[in-house]
């Protein structure tokens, strides 16, 4: 991490409207600088440690199975690292990061191993989040991670699934490559979403805005949902169970799908 990455970090801690920041130790250093990312890292978390108004600041570290990737881990948990963003995550590798100390994890799957094992990872202790890592995956499974493609359908029902089942919010999906191609940005959130997924991490504060602004329920989808429940709250206070709102017939799972948008959106449902 020199001044630039350095600068770039505090300039996310301070003013990204990015939900959480993430410092990656894996794919972005180079062997030869990992000791000193992580001691800059180091410095940063202590710090902070005394601000009780600081920003959650998440780490990637290097795999932890591997010797690089053990001494990240004792680093960052003696530091008080908010949290970890696991890397090629599995339930044994997510219980070790738990186990040193590090309560809050982000399990990012992205081995065949892991996507077959995803519901055991999602009920781990201390895992708040499942995220997809694709490009690495499909050079595991010996495919190619296409942006509307059918290669990982099955891994991205898969991940859905295995978050609902454990009780987590829908996963967060791969990254978006292309920094300059916002309109494919779009696209690949419009596929995660139909999907089942709850976002998509951001390289820039361009793809920051996009994501915000397309996860984020519009006001007319507000007042829709607003309508479907009262309607059908009215309904079943009535002692029905379902009602007609606008010439479509709205039952309980079409409410509680508008309630949940409500809660989505911080309106009381």
């Amino acid at each position: 991490m020199g001044n630039t990455t350095q600068s770039a970090l505090e300039a996310a801690l301070e003013g990204s409207a990015a939900d959480l920041v993430v410092a990656d130790l894996e794919d972005t250093v180079a062997g030869a600088r990992k000791h000193e990312v992580r001691e800059l890292l180091r410095q940063t978390f202590e710090e902070r440690r005394s601000d009780p108004g600081r920003r959650p600041l998440f780490v990637r570290p290097n795999p932890l199975d591997t010797a690089i990737g053990l001494a990240d881990l004792a680093v960052l948990a003696e530091a008080g690292v908010d949290g970890l963003v696991v890397p090629k995550a599995t339930p044994e590798v997510l219980g070790t990061a738990f186990a040193a100390g590090v309560i809050r994890l982000v399990a990012l799957i992205e081995t065949a191993e892991g996507v077959e094992r995803a519901t055991e990872s999602a009920a781990c202790p201390g895992v708040e989040l499942i995220e997809l890592g694709a490009m690495d995956l499909a050079l595991d499974i010996h495919t190619e991670a296409k942006v509307g493609g059918q290669d990982l359908i099955y891994t991205r029902s898969r991940l859905v699934m295995a978050s609902r089942a454990a009780g987590l919010p829908g996963p967060i999906d791969a990254i978006f490559p292309n920094v300059d191609d916002g309109d494919g940005y779009l696209r690949a959130a419009a596929i995660g979403r139909e999907l089942g997924f709850g976002g998509m991490p951001c390289l820039t504060e361009d793809q920051v805005a996009l994501a915000n602004d397309f996860f984020t329920p519009t006001d007319e989808e507000v007042a829709r949902a607003r309508l479907v429940v009262d309607s059908y709250d009215a309904a079943v206070a009535k002692g029905e169970g379902v009602v007609e709102v606008d010439g479509t017939m709205v039952e309980r799972p079409t409410a509680e799908r508008a309630r949940n948008l409500l809660q989505e959106a911080g309106v009381a449902g």
